[in-house]
């Protein structure tokens, strides 16, 4: 196959040095039609139940391998191995699923399974190059433009194609990787314990009356559906444990067992299965139609409708669920009032929580200080406040340091299109983050002599008079990519803030 491919590329693009996003993009969707092509070309010979279940069982295991990759379990060098190719295993076994789907039958061919290995081993090839070219494709086109190129090598030398990414770059993608690995055991210290904005729990007392109303059932017991088929079935330890279960009998067992109406049962399940008339797009990471959010396989088998699923891939729709309810997305299906009116709702005590947690830690750094609203100043009639709301303008008595901090409760990605939305929305136009606090951060510097008596008057808290340096940062959830377009003000997640100024003990940029 790897041949096939340098002979294909030769055919169109000669040795040398290709630079600049459109010419480099060009080869990059070149190389990725050949492997989809390749692809699309081979699934049909693999798809029958077997093959079906023997990726389920890899998605369990490479599930497995990423746990314990997330929780430092692995020796250095398979945590070295994970951390290199980890995610696009997972992806590359997500788009065969989804692309079987599409076909939508199993039992298509006949023939010994052995025959079929040389197929399926070309199909992990294949899928793996797609999401591979695609995700670089991205990258180039959306995060880096300028930052890639392309050379393609002589006959019989190797390798015979380079991607080049700038050190730049690279080093700042390897860091924010490295960051948010680094975080996933830390975050928690630093938030607020009294209440948590991703607990399903917390989610079903908000949701479950709107749920019902355009549903049949509640919140809690959608939960309990969910769960209902994996929960009751074996673990997936090989092919042969995978789950298939009759559509039919599936839906009507699951609605006697619990009681629901059927109607809800059909609703709530079908809503969760993948969509075969809706073609898998690779280069798309934020599509819908995607086994992270449809968990649920749909095929004929012997003139019958199976589901076969994947208890990791339920698991990781629970959990994708909780998380995007708390950053206010709507999951497909639910665009109704009542739900996206509580979904809302969700969000904004999340982003308020958030907001708690991060003053709470800086007061404990040591410093004093206030969120500054429309009405703040309003016994003041000679000040005009027309920036907009401060989240937080604090004083550090001990490093005489006064800053401003913008809190931002918000979702990142890895991918190049999660990338560039974080810079969308810090960036572009003048309704961003970044040109909206800057107006901020502007107000406060021409307002300093005001704000120095006003917090000594109103809260007792003592500026120097000779202090005219305002520190800024922005104050987020999750890391994020934003050092490879801006760096000032800085961007930083709680627990970068918090371990750097602890470490410095001063104001660290």
């Amino acid at each position: 196959m790897q041949k096939k491919m340098e002979d294909h590329l030769r055919q169109k693009y000669a040795p040398g040095f290709y630079a600049g996003t459109t010419i480099c993009n060009e080869i990059l969707k070149f190389i990725f039609e050949f492997y989809e092509e390749g692809l699309n070309r081979l699934l049909p010979n693999i798809a029958t139940s077997r093959w079906v279940g023997e990726i389920l069982f890899q998605n369990e295991e490479a599930g497995k391998a990423s746990r314990a990759f997330k929780l430092g379990e692995l020796a250095d060098d398979d945590s070295n191995y994970w951390q290199e190719t980890g995610p696009k295993i997972q992806q590359s076994l997500d788009l065969i699923c989804e692309k079987l789907a599409e076909i939508g039958e199993t039992d298509k061919v006949s023939g010994l399974w052995q025959t079929q290995i040389p197929d399926f081993e070309n199909v992990l090839l294949c899928a793996e190059k797609c999401v591979e070219y695609a995700n670089v494709s991205n990258h180039t086109f959306m995060v880096a433009p300028n930052a890639t190129s392309i050379k393609i090598n002589a006959v019989g030398e190797d390798p015979y194609f380079e991607h080049v990414v700038d050190d730049l770059n690279h080093d700042l993608m390897a860091d924010y990787h490295r960051q948010n690995r680094k975080e996933v055991t830390l975050r928690e210290q630093y938030l607020e314990k009294s209440f948590d904005p991703f607990d399903h729990q917390y989610h079903a007392k908000v949701l479950n009356e709107p749920f019902c109303k355009v549903f049949g059932i509640t919140y809690t017991e959608f939960q309990a559906l969910v769960t209902a088929a994996p929960a009751n079935m074996e673990k997936i330890e090989s092919h042969k444990k995978a789950p298939m279960c009759l559509k039919d009998h599936l839906l009507t067992n699951l609605a006697a067992y619990y009681g629901f109406p059927f109607e809800s049962v059909n609703a709530v399940i079908n809503n969760l299965i993948l969509d075969k008339s809706i073609p898998r797009q690779v280069w798309n990471s934020r599509q819908y139609n995607r086994i992270n959010k449809r968990p649920f396989l749909e095929f004929q088998s012997k003139g019958r409708t199976v589901i076969m699923w994947s208890h990791k891939k339920v698991e990781d729709y629970l959990t994708l669920l909780d998380s995007e309810l708390a950053f206010n997305k709507t999951p497909h299906g639910w665009k109704h009032k009542p739900l996206t009116d509580a979904i809302s709702e969700i969000a904004r005590n999340a982003g308020k929580w958030f907001e708690r947690s991060v003053i709470a830690q800086l007061e404990k750094l040591g410093f004093s200080g206030r969120s500054i609203k429309d009405k703040t100043f309003n016994k003041f009639p000679d000040i005009k406040f027309e920036c907009g709301e401060i989240d937080y303008l604090g004083y550090h008595a001990a490093t005489k340091c006064l800053a401003i901090f913008e809190f931002k409760f918000f979702e990142t990605g890895f991918d190049a299109r999660g990338i560039r939305q974080v810079k969308s929305a810090f960036l572009e136009g003048d309704d961003a983050y970044v040109p909206i606090f800057e107006k901020k951060i502007a107000w406060i510097n021409n307002n300093l002599s005001f704000i120095k008596s006003y917090f000594e008057a109103e809260h007792h808290i003592q500026i120097p008079c000779n202090l005219h340096d305002l520190k800024s940062t922005f104050i987020t959830y999750y890391p994020t990519p934003l050092n490879l377009f801006f760096l000032n003000p800085r961007c930083k997640s709680l627990v970068q803030f918090v371990e750097d100024f602890q470490t410095k003990e001063l104001w660290p940029y």
